[in-house]
């Protein structure tokens, strides 16, 4: 069972948002199909996945001689930006979780040698 297109379209997201970070353009990064070959995709994944995301208007594309190149838009990387706001694992909350179970185990110790 494969994954939903959203997923998938936000893990081809973030791969075309590491290829406009490291000052790739649209005439020199990598082609859609070698970024997709990387994530796993298979043929029919990979149209989907870019169907959808054309659809939502995420991505700038273009054709090119080795096939279709695309760097994520303004909107897809609003969409990466919800994404990761939505995330329900933040450092922070990380951070506080760690502190109550450590906070729970150093209780857990300390009544165990109070016990006669």
């Amino acid at each position: 069972m494969s994954a939903s297109p959203e997923k998938l379209g936000l893990r081809l997201l973030r791969a075309l948002k590491r290829e406009k970070d490291s000052g790739k353009s649209l005439l020199d990064c990598r082609s859609l199909s070698a970024i997709a070959a990387e994530l796993g995709f298979s043929d029919s994944e990979r149209e989907q996945v870019v169907g959808f995301l054309a659809d939502r208007q995420a991505i700038n594309a273009v054709s090119r001689r080795d096939g279709m190149a695309a760097l994520p838009s303004p909107a897809g990387e609003a969409m990466l930006a919800s994404k990761k706001q939505a995330s329900a694992w933040t450092m922070d909350r990380r951070l506080t979780l760690y502190g109550i179970i450590l906070a729970i185990l150093t209780l857990a110790g300390v009544l165990a040698r109070c016990r006669p």
